[in-house]
């Protein structure tokens, strides 16, 4: 990170130097963009099983019960934290498992 406080030609500055000047538009400067934005080869996290509106809850459910990926599968294909997905597996998993049990009672 550029410094101003320890530019000798502070006390007479301005502008911003040519240097300051890129530093602080470096968000506008395409090139500094380049760096940072994902490769154009990164796949589709949408497979042609599912359809274009899902949330990401039900696209977590649908990896996990239907196409049997770990958690930790999930969350690197769809970039969310291990946590986020198990959170909402266990959330889902203890509603279908009180679901059955109350069939099984009920049935």
């Amino acid at each position: 990170m550029i410094n101003c406080t320890k530019c000798p030609a502070r006390a007479k500055c301005t502008k911003l130097c040519k240097k300051m000047e890129e530093y602080v538009n470096q968000d506008i400067n395409p090139r500094a963009w380049n760096k940072i934005r994902p490769s154009e080869n990164i796949e589709k996290v949408q497979t042609s099983k599912m359809p274009d509106n899902l949330s990401t809850t039900e696209i977590i459910l649908q990896f996990y019960f239907i196409d049997r990926m770990t958690p930790q599968e999930i969350a690197n294909k769809l970039f969310k934290s291990d946590k986020y997905v198990y959170k909402i597996i266990k959330k889902y998993s203890d509603i279908l498992k009180e679901n059955i049990q109350k069939t099984a009672k009920f049935g």
